[in-house]
């Protein structure tokens, strides 16, 4: 702090601070003696303690501290008043845990914790761990290095255990301002019960899309009491040893047997598969990549067009308009004077464009010459061209596309050799699971790691198709269907290739459609292969595609048949129609409902309409055309989807047993039949619940009613209908034995009328049982398109009857459009 006395005598001064900053701020001297006209020099020293936020904190305003002072002077009244201001920062690191548990570590590996270190000071500082226990490695730069303000690093924490024992220790973390900031470390050094013959497997060079193989044994050792590992007291059990490979996700390894059971003093030899293949993000990058190219180049082409043809278009009206201004004997030669100079005008431009082109464009007035002469479309075009190329949007091509196809090509000539390296973790337990459900505890001390590295070469096989994978997976197909995949292979060797295949099991589902040939450079092969189940389960077949270059390539075929579900809704086996006026047509209506998750194709059939089994089917259409047809008879019902369908009932005559039988085939199975039955009348009243068994019995009833009246005149023919009663099934004797009939109405299109009428004529008295029947109602009407019901009562009589057989006739009059009479037949059997 400099003070300068202006005066001409000497002054004494002091210079006072609050007590609250004396333990943290000094100035010496205290006291000083200044000559008249000269200047003296204070030093401040400002050594801010922890506690200085609490010792002055209304001197504070966030970090920032003021404090005034002051300077008195002997013989002044008044001081001297000045303001100390500094900016007060920590010298603080933050360690992201102040205790870390590395775990076990077995003796032939290493743990590694990471250590987060933020400094929160507005200051660089300088820090580095010291005094390391050799156990500890700290990287990088062996664990010194300066962290600036406010930034956070991250250290490697690495432990590496050279004895069987628990480890406890502090690392010690100091900075240039002697700051120490301690962290409490512990861990463990366990001797796995397992012993591999070497942590690291070397492949050798491996060919994209091949099968490389390697074998490495894994030994149950037996150890003695002091070497085994301690761990809290207790030592490793000796015994049997369950052990689990846990493959890392996206590593295209196979690891055979993955989970074993090794035997005290005992090995298990393991096999190593290995395929490698393209990455899928790198070649959908590289699919991207050209269809933007090729979406680029389109729009440039287009605009280009665009531009043509708006120049065509500016200098048609100008030719036109010259050569009506100009007469007919001058158009010649005005004409070849005008094309001079336009031609003349036009390389004058062309040159001047070409001057101008060099500092970014024209003057006004030959920009304006362009306008007239329909010139600036060029760079209008060239602006939609820039546009069009900047905003062009594409979607990613499909796997198997021909983008995709030319993006693994590329892939697949510029490869790099490179190699693939990790880490297969092997899980070791001593217990034995109890059942196949059981989890098996394992215990990490005892997990072994397994360092894998293949080198990966270009192959002189491609596969184009499925993504450049070798196993061709058909997803799930519904049995008695059928997947065709297509594998597209290319030669990118510079020799040809004769391909040749292994043996396809001949009862499995898998099937090679297309013979295997010789492939020249650069050529390609398409093989065409089938799954087509026909039981239900999971299918897995290899089938090794070679050729006599660097080995071959192993196809893995996976497929899933699933049993299709389909719903018929409503859930019925059989469809009548009812009554049916003759002529008309009559339509129902059934469901399909697709319940899986596969697409099925369903064919529906009609054995009516088979010459063969179509011949027990009785009462076919006088005029040839079937009586029952189903539309749609074939197709195919997606995933969760419903199908409707219509059944057509059209009867050309009168009959009451036309049927048929409907059956559905679902993947060329039949899984549903439907029992179609229906009646045709020639007029709207029909009458059913009769005992009439047949057309042929009907007939022959009828056959017996007289075809002459008493006049000797013929009469309408009458329908019988016949109604029995059984006595003996009542109670007893002397029980009413009670039938109904149900007597209906058609709805039709082709009858205007809506209703119908029905009488039952009483039973003549000269019959002597004409009270033993009666009839309930004996007349009605009934609506179009219902029935109405009569119950005819038989009661026994109290005298026996002969041959134990009752008889009456009578007539059921039916009027509808027409009026036609039915002969009621009714025959009882009295008990004995």
């Amino acid at each position: 702090v400099q003070v300068t006395n202006r005066g001409k005598t000497a002054l004494r001064v002091a210079f006072v601070l609050p007590p609250e900053l004396t333990p943290h701020l000094e100035i010496s001297p205290p006291h000083s003696l200044i000559q008249g006209a000269s200047s003296f020099s204070a030093q401040l020293k400002f050594l801010p303690l922890p506690g200085i936020f609490a010792d002055c904190d209304k001197y504070f305003e966030g970090d920032c501290l003021k404090v005034p002072a002051e300077i008195r002077v002997v013989d002044q009244v008044l001081p001297v008043p000045y303001s100390i201001r500094a900016r007060v920062a920590t010298s603080d690191l933050v360690f992201s845990s102040s205790d870390i548990d590395f775990g076990t570590c077995t003796l032939h590996e290493s743990v590694v914790a990471t250590l987060s270190i933020t400094n929160t000071s507005i200051l660089p500082q300088e820090f580095g761990f010291v005094h390391l226990p050799d156990c500890v490695d700290v990287q990088p730069n062996d664990g010194f290095g300066t962290i600036l303000p406010q930034e956070t690093i991250s250290l490697d924490l690495i432990f590496s255990a050279n004895k069987p024992r628990d480890y406890s220790f502090e690392l010690t973390c100091l900075t240039h301002l002697n700051r120490s900031f301690k962290i409490s470390c512990k861990g463990r050094g366990v001797l796995p019960s397992l012993k591999l013959p070497e942590n690291v497997v070397n492949f050798s060079a491996t060919p994209l899309n091949s099968l490389i193989t390697a074998r490495i044994s894994i030994t149950n050792t037996r150890l003695g009491r002091l070497s085994s590992a301690v761990i809290r007291g207790a030592v490793l059990p000796q015994g049997p040893k369950v052990f689990e490979f846990s493959v890392p996700d996206g590593v295209p390894m196979e690891i055979s047997p993955r989970v074993g059971t090794i035997d005290l003093d005992e090995s298990v030899s393991i096999e190593l598969s290995y395929t490698p293949s393209l990455p899928v993000t790198a070649t959908r990058e590289e699919a991207l990549r050209l269809a933007t190219e090729a979406a680029r180049i389109g729009a440039r082409e287009g605009a280009l067009a665009a531009q043509q043809r708006d120049q065509e278009s500016a200098s048609t009206p100008e030719q036109k308009k010259g050569s009506r201004a100009a007469s007919r004997g001058e158009s010649q030669k005005k004409k070849r004077k005008g094309k001079g100079e336009v031609s003349s005008s036009g390389r004058e431009s062309e040159v001047s464009g070409r001057k101008s082109g060099g500092d970014g464009g024209g003057t006004d007035r030959e920009r304006s010459s362009q306008i007239q002469q329909g010139k600036t479309e060029g760079t209008r075009s060239d602006k939609d061209d820039c546009s069009g190329e900047e905003g062009v949007k594409v979607d990613v091509p499909e796997e198997g596309s021909e983008t995709w196809r030319q993006a693994v090509a590329n892939l697949l000539n510029g490869f790099q050799n490179w190699t693939h390296q990790f880490s297969v973790p092997c899980f070791v337990s001593s217990a034995a699971p109890t059942s196949e459900l059981d989890t098996v505890p394992y215990r990490p001390e005892d997990t072994l790691y397994v360092e894998v590295r293949v080198p990966v070469v270009k192959p002189s096989l491609l596969i184009l198709s499925n993504g450049g994978n070798s196993t061709i997976d058909f997803s799930s197909v519904a049995t008695g269907d059928y997947l065709t995949k297509h594998l597209t292979v290319k030669n990118i060797s510079d020799s040809s290739i004769q391909l040749m295949s292994s043996p396809l099991d001949p009862r499995g589902p898998f099937y090679l459609r297309n013979a295997l040939r010789s492939v020249p450079p650069s050529s390609t092969h398409t093989l065409s292969l089938r799954f087509s189940p026909s039981h239900g389960g999971r299918f897995y077949e290899v089938m090794k595609l070679s050729h006599s270059e660097s080995g071959g390539t192993d196809l893995r075929l996976i497929g899933e048949a699933v049993e299709p579900r389909v719903v018929l809704e409503p859930d019925s086996d059989g469809m009548d129609f009812g009554h049916t006026y003759t002529g008309d047509t009559n339509v129902r209506k059934f469901q399909l409902k697709n319940t899986c998750s596969l697409g099925v194709r369903y064919n529906i059939e009609l054995l009516g309409r088979n010459d063969v089994k179509g011949a027990k089917f009785r009462a076919a259409n006088y005029s040839g055309k079937p009586v029952f047809d189903c539309i749609p008879f074939q197709g195919r019902i997606e995933p969760e989807s419903v199908a409707e369908f219509q059944v057509i009932f059209s009867p050309d005559h009168q009959s009451a047993h036309y049927s048929d039988t409907l059956t559905i085939n679902i993947n060329d199975s039949p899984t549903h039949t439907l029992k179609l039955a229906g009646q045709a009348c020639s007029s709207m009243m029909y009458i059913t619940g009769s005992d009439n068994q047949t057309e042929a019995e009907f007939h022959s009833m009828a056959a017996g009613m007289p075809s002459l009246g008493p006049d000797g005149e013929p009469v309408e023919p009458v329908e019988p209908v016949l109604v029995l009663f059984d006595e003996r099934a009542g109670e007893g004797g002397g029980d009413v034995v009670k039938r109904e009939l149900e007597i209906g109405c058609i709805k039709s299109a082709t009858v205007k009328k809506n209703t119908g009428d029905f009488t039952i004529e009483a039973i003549p008295p000269s019959n002597p049982h004409s009270k033993t029947f009666t009839f309930d109602p004996t007349k009605g009407t009934v609506e179009a398109g219902s029935t109405k019901t009569v119950a005819i009562s038989f009661h026994p009589p109290q005298s026996a009857v002969k041959d134990g057989i009752i008889q009456a006739n009578t007539n059921i009059i039916l009027k509808g459009e027409t009026t036609r009479t039915c002969k009621l037949l009714l025959r009882a059997i009295t008990a004995d």
